[in-house]
């Protein structure tokens, strides 16, 4: 059996694969209440109101954006295990910063952060494209992006 996790477009194996009464990608999940993710280490799956739920990350994750290209925001998703100052920037081809999108304080979990296409001062930026950042404690990821515009 394969589940995807949401909209991260992220597929998992079956080790555990057991849930209770849940229909998820038009597939019936019979079994105990909970999932374990194997080989990628993102964390604990659960089952509530019919959706699987990310119980307690394992590690930190950067996502790739969606979508990719874009027209005229993208989401920017990022996993924490545990409470972390997190900055998140979005930086041109030359490595300058377009963009903060946060510097701030999150919980442990999965986070979304939208891209409008705009710089620190609020202007559009033009096509190309670009590069995102988080950092997060010790872990720092950098990633790529194309906006179409």
């Amino acid at each position: 059996m394969h589940f995807r996790f949401g909209d991260t477009g992220i597929e998992y194996g079956d080790e555990e694969a057991k849930l209770t009464g849940v229909t998820f990608n038009e597939t019936s999940i019979q079994g105990s209440d909970a999932i374990r993710t194997i080989g990628n280490g993102l964390g604990k799956f659960i089952a509530i109101d019919d959706e699987l739920k990310l119980e307690k990350p394992i590690g930190f994750h950067l996502f790739p954006n969606h979508p990719n290209p874009f027209n005229p925001e993208t989401t920017i998703r990022f996993q924490i295990p545990e409470y972390n100052h997190v900055t998140a920037i979005v930086m041109n081809i030359l490595g300058q910063e377009v963009r903060t999108l946060a510097n701030k304080n999150f919980e442990a979990g999965i986070h979304n952060i939208i891209w409008d296409g705009k710089d620190n001062f609020a202007k559009d930026v033009s096509s190309g494209m670009y590069f995102y950042q988080i950092e997060a404690g010790e872990f720092k990821c950098l990633k790529n992006m194309v906006l179409i515009r």
